[in-house]
């Protein structure tokens, strides 16, 4: 029985996997697509950016003292380092230290490619302050919950997608009921994050041996996601027609707010749920059973039969 502290000594013989491969880097690929989608749909056409700047307005007022902010600035440079660390040291222990280190480079690339992109390429200024997509506080959360499937034992990979998704989607609420972020930031930043940690465990497959071992809890960890989904996803419905005012809806007392930016607020903070939600559980739809980062093989490398 698999040991969450080491595995059995990996086989040589496990082999090369460049099936696996390709369906992570296209998931990747389509994945930094969908980012660019985001920004088109959400940044540069005219009902994207009134949602967006509704979902922000409406923060604003629901939260206008900042309450948590103080707790997420606990999130920043410092516990990156750690999380980063602790991945590293899952795959020592694991006896897959370049997996641990790939895992942690990837969390570590979403971060740093989601400031790049801040301050060198979306540099236009919104709502008269500095631009704030993508997301890093979205990018570091949900690439740390990502890269941990990864350096996870197969047989606990579909119960830690729950609960690292759980910490993801959180995180990515909670940036916009601080009024940090508004729901593109937040989903641009997810859907980076996605494309890191993808394109570093395809790389990995191409190049590293594959182990495909029993996946647990894979069945009820879906049903656990796609409740989540379905329930994030019929709130944004809910509040869009609200919003749009096809359904009636009561004022909130004491919320000087529109009912309109009440509802896109919602809308965005369950839409982002919904973007979070879908991408672990793709993630675990790929990865399923598979174990990364095996032994270089000592002789040459035939790839997995298709």
């Amino acid at each position: 029985m698999m040991q969450f502290v080491h595995d059995a000594s990996p086989t040589a013989e496990a082999p090369l996997d460049h099936r696996l491969s390709m369906r992570l880097l296209g998931a990747s690929t389509a994945s930094l697509i969908g980012f660019g989608l985001c920004y088109l749909l959400l940044r540069r056409s005219a009902p994207g950016r009134r949602f967006d700047a509704g979902a922000f307005a409406g923060s604003l007022a629901v939260n206008p003292s900042d309450l948590g902010g103080n707790d997420l600035k606990l999130l920043i440079w410092p516990t990156l380092i750690l999380a980063l660390a602790a991945l590293v040291l899952i795959g020592a222990i694991r006896r897959r230290f370049l997996l641990g280190v790939a895992a942690a480079v990837a969390a570590g690339v979403a971060v740093g490619v989601t400031d790049f992109l801040k301050d060198a390429v979306f540099t236009e200024p919104v709502r008269g302050h500095p631009n704030a997509f993508p997301s890093g506080h979205t990018a570091g959360a949900v690439g740390c919950a990502m890269a941990l499937m990864l350096v996870t034992p197969s047989s606990w990979r579909a119960p830690v997608a729950v609960v690292a998704g759980a910490f993801g989607w959180i995180v990515s609420v909670q940036v916009q009921i601080v009024s940090w972020h508004s729901p593109s930031e937040v989903i641009g930043g997810a859907l980076l994050a996605f494309a890191a940690v993808t394109g570093v465990a395809g790389l990995l497959a191409w190049f590293r041996p594959v182990e495909h071992q029993a996946l647990r809890y894979e069945s009820v960890s879906l049903a656990v996601l796609g409740v989540v989904g379905i329930l994030a996803a019929g709130t944004t419905g809910v509040a869009l027609a609200h919003g749009f005012g096809r359904l009636p809806i009561a004022q909130l007392p004491g919320i000087p707010l529109s009912r309109v930016d009440l509802n896109e607020f919602v809308a965005g903070a369950s839409l982002s749920v919904m973007a979070v939600t879908a991408l672990m559980a793709t993630l675990l739809l790929l990865l399923r059973g598979t174990q990364l980062g095996g032994p270089a093989r000592s002789g040459a490398a035939a790839p997995r039969a298709t």
